[in-house]
């Protein structure tokens, strides 16, 4: 997956970085933790302050527009954001602890 940065902008009053990127596959459309995990790592953003907020398929491309917003602290985060959002990101974190658990033992 090919990654390319069209907006970056610093929302100072809500206290996040709000990103929109083009995403570019071969196989499938990019799931969201795919999109959660390059931009972070591209940027250098914290995954756990992180979200996705918006998907768009290009019909017949091979491309997405993918909006994410990167919060400077988890309080604002979790003021701001939509709660069914949050929660999304808080079972997949203890779906891994206790995946990791399972294979530790």
């Amino acid at each position: 997956m090919e990654i390319k940065v069209i907006e970056e902008m610093d929302n100072k009053l809500l206290g996040r970085k709000e990103i929109t990127f083009l995403a570019t596959y071969e196989d499938r459309t990019v799931s969201i933790d795919e999109a959660k995990t390059e931009i972070c790592k591209k940027l250098g953003l914290k995954p756990e302050n992180t979200v996705i907020n918006r998907i768009d398929q290009r019909f017949g491309l091979k491309q997405s527009e993918i909006r994410a917003y990167s919060y400077q602290s988890k309080e604002a985060m979790d003021r701001y954001e939509r709660k069914y959002l949050t929660k999304r990101l808080e079972k997949k974190g203890k779906a891994k602890e206790a995946e990791a658990q399972k294979d530790a033992q």
